[in-house]
């Protein structure tokens, strides 16, 4: 167990890594996350080329119904990754340029989403594949006061994630009227 957080009426939640957690975005057809090292499996599994060469070609190629922004990784005891023109990370040793993220603009808000939104999805994709790729997935059991699971779920990216279903979970479960016995 990660983590024990009281609720209400003797109930509780556990929270406990959950080791079966599908990579996100693995089955998406608007997003592509293209990581060309020879480390870690390309996620993509080179649906936009297997080189760097042929994902510049690819880019150009899909330019008008794709919107591509280099991906970084910063590899030091863990993983991160990130998106940019340039590299956000500040240590030039242990990081670099390692990939790239693709949307497909028709599959984001509108279809006609400026490059400034795009490029927020795009961040937000880059941080939960990092949390991901870092063993950051969860899940939880709510108990009640007799410990017993009266909830469940798993395949949580991210700690802020599954507490947000926790708390909105047991909102649901335990909003009824209190029960005398």
């Amino acid at each position: 167990m990660i983590e024990k957080i009281e609720l209400r009426d003797g109930h509780y939640a556990e929270i406990h890594h959950d080791s079966d957690v599908e990579q996100p975005y693995a089955n998406d057809e608007g997003v592509h996350i293209v990581v060309l090292h020879g480390k870690y499996k390309d996620p993509s599994e080179g649906a936009c080329g297997k080189t760097p060469d042929e994902v510049a070609n690819w880019e150009k190629k899909n330019a008008k119904s794709w919107y591509t922004i280099p991906l970084w990784l910063y590899d030091h005891s863990g993983t991160a990754y990130a998106v940019g023109a340039d590299n956000p990370f500040s240590c030039p040793w242990d990081s670099g340029r390692v990939g790239t993220i693709a949307l497909k603009r028709s599959e984001w808000g509108n279809g006609k989403e400026a490059d400034e939104q795009m490029f927020e999805y795009a961040q937000n994709i880059a941080k939960e594949y990092s949390a991901w790729a870092n063993g950051e997935t969860y899940s939880y059991n709510i108990c009640d006061e007799n410990e017993e699971t009266i909830d469940s779920c798993g395949g949580f990216v991210g700690l802020d994630i599954v507490k947000a279903e926790i708390e909105l979970q047991a909102e649901n479960l335990l909003s009824g009227p209190r029960q005398s016995m």
